[in-house]
């Protein structure tokens, strides 16, 4: 099958696309899925330069891409949930069982990629395949991140740092259809977008430093990782959450530290997002892209084979949402059949 793929770690020059990898195999929990497109992600960035191998692993030839949507080609004996036929889309994870370390491997640059099926959900029939592609791991990050790591219902006063970002434009749509008003801060030339996906205020970062936006705030999530918590905490309410999209010594220490600090007084919290492929939160997602309260952003297209000018896109231009592969289509069918 075709499929880009990476021998070595580096640059986008590390990408290159074969036409004769091999098939993947599935377990009995397992869904083959004839991907139509694929979302890129930082993740994949980093993996590809070798910031992640010591997470990830460092087996070569090495398909990244996590993100898919497509349709379900093969299903494990286990697999009840799907059928053959069915769209899909979810955070792809070719694991058989979750990671300890809680992080994903990859697959989704390929004609054919296989996952879990409880990281899978059924594509919305409004979405094509390119959006919905563009949705999982960013959209499930901050899914979680607003629903695990804080609490956001309606009156929540929420700053998004990075709004325009492939996390922060869902961010910004969740906030909004759970009733919170939202503080937006990105770029002046993207204001008009983060407006239109329900911003209620905009901050033009190079005007303004997010330390000194004024207001006090239930949530702040730090989605571009610009900020800490020691330097925003005048911003939050006594009971107000720091989220940052970064796991770090002192995100960790703040997590770890903060029932201790409450039960000495200590209410306002740092914590961090940490994404997981769970099927199960992106159906309410899917929920909410079916009311219209959430749309994907998509920045720019790019066919598979030309996957190292998305990657070098991706990694240096100013974008406002996500960077999606779009596939070719099968020259011939795949064998579509039971495990």
């Amino acid at each position: 099958m075709q499929a880009a793929v990476i021998n070595r770690f580096g640059g986008a020059e590390a990408l290159e696309l074969v036409q004769d990898h091999p098939e993947p195999q599935v377990a009995d929990n397992q869904v083959l899925v004839q991907v139509h497109a694929a979302g890129l992600n930082p993740l994949d960035i980093k993996t590809r330069r070798g910031e992640l191998r010591w997470i990830r692993g460092a087996k070569f030839p090495m398909v990244l891409g996590n993100d898919a949507s497509g349709v379900v080609v093969k299903c494990g004996r286990q697999v009840t949930e799907f059928q053959l036929g069915d769209t899909v889309y979810g955070m792809f994870d070719p694991r058989s069982t979750p990671s300890w370390t809680g992080f994903t491997r990859s697959g989704a640059y390929a004609e054919l990629a296989v996952t879990r099926a409880e990281t899978l959900t059924t594509k919305p029939d409004r979405l094509s395949h390119v959006e919905a592609a563009a949705i999982p791991l960013a959209c499930l990050t901050a899914y979680q991140a607003l629903t695990q790591r804080a609490s956001v219902q309606p009156g929540s006063r929420v700053l998004i740092n990075g709004a325009s970002g492939g996390v922060g434009v869902y961010a910004v749509q969740l906030a909004k259809a759970w009733g919170a008003s939202v503080t937006a801060v990105c770029s002046e030339r993207t204001h008009d977008v983060v407006r239109r996906l329900g911003a209620d205020r905009l901050v033009d970062y190079r005007r303004c430093d997010v330390t000194q936006v004024d207001g006090e705030f239930d949530v702040i999530y730090d989605v571009a990782v610009k900020s800490s918590f020691s330097a925003c905490r005048h911003l939050l309410a006594d009971d107000g959450v720091f989220i940052s999209n970064i796991v770090g010594p002192g995100s960790l220490v703040g997590t770890i530290a903060a029932p201790l600090l409450c039960a000495f007084g200590a209410r306002k919290k740092n914590t961090f997002a940490f994404v997981r492929p769970r099927g199960d939160d992106l159906c309410e997602v899917s929920t909410l892209i079916r009311r219209n309260a959430i749309r994907p952003v998509i920045d720019r297209v790019f066919p598979l084979e030309e996957i190292r000018a998305a990657h070098a896109y991706a990694e240096e231009a100013r974008r406002c949402g996500k960077v999606v592969v779009a596939l070719p289509a099968f020259e011939r069918s795949p064998t579509i059949r039971a495990a």
